[in-house]
């Protein structure tokens, strides 16, 4: 098994490392989901190939491993700042039922800044 290990730390076409790189543009593209019908030609072009093909097309335009990371980042950068569809993601549920909670913290906030406190002995304080 530590052979897999050092595989995947020094042998960036293995297909562990590979897989790394194709689950990574999975979770990117499943928070911020690509428009296909964009005027951007990058971000039609993320929309329209698969987390594989786009990892292949990274893999194929690189000749070292600094390459391939380099490309891989910059991809990972661009499907995260697509102006598409949020997706079906962990950041956008989270981000909603945060918006949830705020807009509640804020309504307490505000029911409490109209009611005058007390202290312990009942007395409003001023």
């Amino acid at each position: 098994m530590s052979s897999n290990v050092g595989d995947f730390m020094s042998n960036w076409q293995s297909k562990m490392f590979r897989d790394r790189i194709v689950a990574q543009i999975t979770d990117a593209k499943s928070s911020k989901e690509p428009d296909p019908h964009s005027d951007d030609q990058m971000e039609k072009f993320l929309a329209d190939n698969s987390s594989t093909q786009l990892e292949q097309f990274i893999f194929n335009k690189s000749q070292h491993r600094e390459d391939y990371l380099t490309l891989a980042a910059d991809m990972l950068m661009h499907i995260r700042q697509c102006r598409g569809r949020p997706g079906q993601g962990r950041e956008n549920l989270m981000s909603s039922s945060d918006t949830v909670k705020g807009d509640s913290a804020k309504e307490e906030e505000n029911k409490n800044r109209d009611t005058p406190s007390t202290d312990h002995t009942g007395d409003a304080k001023s």
